[in-house]
């Protein structure tokens, strides 16, 4: 009896143990049945993704915003591959450059509309086409200027070292180079929002040579006109290849005349040594010599307009005659101009004989030897040049020719001879026209009477 108690305690208590169990566990199955979790708010707004882009891979990775609660998406157009990396994040691969994508993060809310973050944008750069080569419009011993070209950009290396003297930059005047020396020019199109720079371009250009250090002198004037200048290089510049310029240098020519100028204008010439503009500076520039061209036209002195005058009286062989001999220039030496010439008389020469004149008058004896001839008396004459400054440069002589009738040697009948001939000239300009009008007796007796003493003498009298 004991015993059966004993296990029936036993079971009872087994029995409350499985019962305290299913107790326990139908209250705490009550408790959450009566306390349930709250669900997650829903949001007003989903925060927009992170982009970063790798123009030379074409691909954008997306890194999505966390929403508590929520599962977020991604969205993008147009659509795209991609590549799940794990923790949010999303590779877009393959994209096409100069094609937008834009993206955006959403999430769905319970009501199962989509609730969309603000857009994200990105463009894949393309590369720009290169363009063509550079090209230099200037090159001088200490400069390079390259043409400009639209949206490039330019950069200079020098060759021998390859050190960069210019980075990519706008500039296209490169300056305070060395002279004779040889630069890599490049050229590329600059990067923008939707292309990345070109691949460049380059051409090698050499610095010119420096010019000469000394200038040459100033140019000498040879001649000038009213419409000509004519200039030479200085003394001690004859070996050099010389070029001259009348218009500040704009133009060089390598002969001292300049024609078709304008009367009365002055002009400056200056000089320089000649060189190879495809390897070297221009050389310097002389000093400038100012030339006024002349307001008229030369005066050139003429042979025609002087003249070769004997005294009066007969020409004898052995006896002195006064001669006057007039040149030829312009009549107000004041007014002359450059170029304008005279002729000065200088001497009378007959045979080997010279006779000196003095303001063109002198005297002259035939000699016995050309009794009764034709002789050529040779004037000679000072060639003059007017040089400026009031300045007369002798330039050398010129001769005429004249033609003289000389008698014979004079003795005393031709002296008494003249004498009578003077007695007539007396007596007919002195008697009465009513004497002379009585059939011209007394003349034809008095010229018959001194023609005989005349006679005497030999010869007859000339000029």
């Amino acid at each position: 009896m004991t015993k059966t108690i004993s296990v029936t305690k036993r079971m009872l208590a087994m029995l409350l143990a499985v019962l305290m169990m299913f107790s326990g566990m139908a209250v705490s199955a009550s408790a959450g049945a009566a306390t349930p979790s709250d669900p997650a708010p829903v949001p007003t707004s989903v925060p927009a993704p992170t982009l970063t882009k790798s123009d030379a891979d074409k691909t954008i990775t997306v890194k999505l915003p966390e929403v508590e609660g929520y599962d977020v998406k991604i969205l993008v157009e147009p659509s795209a591959s991609y590549v799940d990396l794990n923790n949010g994040n999303w590779l877009y691969v393959n994209l096409t450059p100069g094609q937008k994508y834009t993206f955006k993060a959403y999430i769905i809310k319970p009501n199962n509309e989509p609730l969309y973050s603000p857009e994200k944008a990105e463009t894949i750069k393309d590369k720009h086409t290169t363009p063509s080569a550079p090209v230099a419009t200037k090159v001088t011993s200490t400069t390079i200027t390259a043409a400009k070209v639209t949206d490039c950009q330019y950069k200079l290396v020098r060759v021998s070292d390859q050190k960069v003297i210019y980075n990519w930059g706008d500039t296209v005047v490169f300056e305070k180079l060395a002279a004779n020396t040889a630069y890599l020019l490049s050229i590329r199109k600059k990067a923008t929002s939707t292309k990345y720079a070109s691949d460049p371009v380059s051409i090698t250009v050499k610095t010119l040579k420096a010019g000469d250090a000394k200038a040459v002198g100033k140019p000498v004037l040879v001649d000038k006109t009213n419409t000509t200048i004519i200039v030479k290089c200085a003394e001690g510049d004859e070996d050099k290849n010389i070029e001259f310029s009348i218009d500040k240098g704009k133009t060089w020519q390598h002969s001292g005349e300049f024609k078709n100028l304008k009367p009365n204008t002055i002009y400056g010439v200056i000089a320089r040594r000649t060189y190879d503009s495809a390897l070297q500076d221009p050389n310097p520039s002389s000093a400038i010599l100012e030339i006024r061209t002349n307001s008229k036209e030369r005066f050139s002195a003429s042979l025609t307009k002087c003249k070769f005058t004997l005294a009066e009286g007969r020409v004898y062989a052995n006896e002195f005659i006064e001669v006057t001999v007039t040149g030829d220039g312009p009549a107000d030496l004041y007014l002359a101009e450059y170029g304008d010439t005279r002729y000065i008389p200088y001497s009378v020469k007959i045979d080997d004989n010279e006779f000196e004149l003095e303001n063109g008058k002198g005297e002259i004896v035939p000699g016995s030897n050309n009794a009764n001839k034709e002789i050529q008396a040779t004037v000679v004459y000072t060639v003059e040049r007017y040089v400026g400054g009031g300045e007369w440069r002798e330039m050398g002589t010129i001769e005429s020719k004249q033609t003289i009738e000389v008698g014979p040697n004079k003795n005393i009948f031709t002296v008494i001879g003249e004498f009578f001939v003077s007695v007539f000239n007396v007596l007919f300009d002195t008697i009465p026209d009513l004497i002379l009008s009585t059939g011209g007796l007394w003349e034809k007796g008095l010229a018959l009477l001194f023609g005989m003493f005349s006679d005497l003498g030999g010869g007859t009298s000339t000029k």
